[in-house]
């Protein structure tokens, strides 16, 4: 390939990463249908609600999304960082979110922060294998409860 058309490339595959970030705030599952891949090659390391991680192709994660969304209607992502080299793409990201109802260890009204290490390989302008690594962030800023 010629420096011009890896520039093309690259510049493609942000362009498809951030609107998949910006579909993503608006709070629907617009994001899945619009950015992904049918056969998509999706992997999420484990999470407190999801201790054995998960796995799957396009329905798979737009199940897991719709719980997500359901659980936290306010999540929002931000891209801290973003590298793109022709059809791959590693990004760091931080979430949050308010937690609308309590499962397993996430309790309701809660705000919870993760920083999030994504990386997407892209083909025919699709997300075609997406993979994340999720840390949890402890809350900051807040005062400690005191005892007694």
């Amino acid at each position: 390939r010629t420096s011009k058309a890896m520039s093309m490339t690259t510049n493609n595959t942000t362009a498809l990463a951030l609107k998949c970030i910006e579909l993503f705030n608006q709070h629907t599952l617009n994001y899945v249908e619009q950015c992904y891949a049918e056969d998509v090659d999706w992997t999420e390391m484990p999470l407190p609600t999801t201790p054995e991680g998960q796995r799957g192709n396009r329905e798979s994660l737009l199940r897991s999304a719709g719980m997500l969304l359901r659980l936290f209607p306010d999540r929002e992502l931000r891209v801290v960082n973003i590298v793109t080299e022709g059809n791959s793409v590693a990004m760091e990201l931080d979430w949050s979110g308010t937690a609308a109802s309590t499962v397993g260890p996430v309790k309701a009204g809660s705000v919870y922060h993760s920083r999030i290490a994504s990386f997407l390989m892209i083909s025919n302008n699709l997300i075609v294998k997406h993979t994340d690594y999720c840390v949890a962030i402890p809350e900051r800023g807040k005062p400690k409860q005191q005892e007694g």
